[in-house]
């Protein structure tokens, strides 16, 4: 507008249209004075954000502090700067071309999402501000940013000033949790109970120890303390539920077809969350598990920090692409457990007595509560 207003007033010489587009011109740089005024001395800096999984909103935060004494800062939009690779992968699950197109219509058409990013409306001088954004990541796997990008729309919203602050940080994402793919029922009837030889609260007889200070009195063996001259206590095993040991088998063959190649990838990604799915199922339930891939093996555990271990190996799970289906270690456990796409070859399945099919028709839970 300004513009056409511009070769208007020169073409007709009207005074009216002079004024006008002296104040108009005007009006630009009042803006980009006070925005740059408003991004001045700002200081940003990313707050914990806490486990973040899958195809799921997660919370995003960044501490906003307004260093200047006297301004106020407005309407700041902190962003994340997304790295190369990063933003190739996250447009290829989305669906997108890899690299964005050039033009702006054609950008805005394809209704990108882009890196993550929050909002604070105002920062009093002197004071800190919380921008908190929520964001979905539509895949597994480690993000990368180069940095952060602070901008302002303030004070008419004709322009966007953008600062870019180079400060690099990664964020691990864990697969999807659906409550729906894991199993429903208590493993119990199945795993059962054993004696493992730790000390433990309640079991057979494990042993003889001094008595301390908060032991029940009710666990004192008075004739060895008779014998001893002191007190001591009896001692019992341990009693765990039974491991079960899952195995995934993440191969994907490669392939001239794009679509072939794709349908095999999504495949082995739907298993990586059925086992996800399983672990935090099994987690819950205080159930001791394992968990098998192609060439690594996260040891036997309970716990939170046993599914902590789990999912931080799943998100970085590279799918193996050999063109021979590669050899999958079993594990000598009794409860074993595979999880397997459907193009998976026999040879890989051959020994567990219960396969799971993430695409198939039966579900993990089907699976899991046939099994029990």
């Amino acid at each position: 507008m300004t513009v056409l207003l511009g070769m208007g007033a020169v073409n007709t010489g009207n005074n009216l249209l002079y004024l006008l587009l002296g104040m108009m011109l005007g009006l630009i740089i009042v803006s980009g004075i006070l925005s740059e005024r408003v991004l001045r001395r700002l200081d940003v800096e990313r707050m914990p954000t806490g486990d973040l999984f899958a195809k799921r909103e997660n919370r995003m935060s960044w501490r906003v502090t307004n260093g200047k004494r006297l301004l106020s800062a407005f309407s700041i939009i902190v962003a994340e700067h997304e790295a190369r690779d990063t933003r190739r992968q996250r447009r290829i699950a989305l669906g997108l071309t890899p690299d964005p197109p050039r033009r702006k219509k054609d950008r805005q058409a394809e209704n990108d999402p882009g890196g993550p990013r929050g909002l604070a409306l105002r920062v009093p001088p002197g004071r800190s501000l919380v921008a908190t954004g929520y964001y979905t990541f539509p895949r597994r796997g480690l993000y990368r940013f180069a940095g952060l990008d602070v901008g302002t729309r303030f004070p008419f919203g004709f322009f966007e000033k953008v600062r870019p602050v180079r400060e690099p940080h990664e964020v691990l994402v864990y697969p999807e949790i659906r409550p729906e793919a894991a199993a429903r029922r208590s493993l119990d009837t199945r795993l059962g109970e054993r004696e493992r030889p730790f000390e433990g609260r309640s079991g057979d007889f494990f042993g003889l120890r001094e008595f301390r200070d908060g032991d029940d009195r009710r666990d004192v063996h008075w004739k060895a303390s008779a014998r001893r001259e002191q007190l001591v206590r009896r001692t019992y095993e341990r009693q765990d539920s039974e491991a079960i040991a899952l195995h995934l088998y993440d191969w994907a063959p490669p392939s001239d077809d794009a679509d072939a190649e794709a349908r095999t990838l999504h495949a082995v990604e739907e298993a990586i969350v059925a086992v996800a799915s399983t672990c935090a199922a099994l987690s819950a339930e205080g159930v001791r598990f394992s968990l098998h891939t192609i060439g690594a093996v996260v040891p036997e555990g309970t716990g939170p920090g046993q599914l902590q271990t789990v999912l931080r190996h799943l998100a970085l799970l590279e799918i193996d692409r050999d063109a021979d289906p590669p050899p999958l270690t079993r594990s000598s456990a009794r409860n074993r457990m595979l999880f397997a796409p459907d193009h998976a070859p026999g040879t890989a399945t051959h020994g567990f007595d219960d396969i799971v099919r993430p695409l198939a028709a039966a579900p993990v839970a089907a699976a899991l509560d046939e099994a029990a």
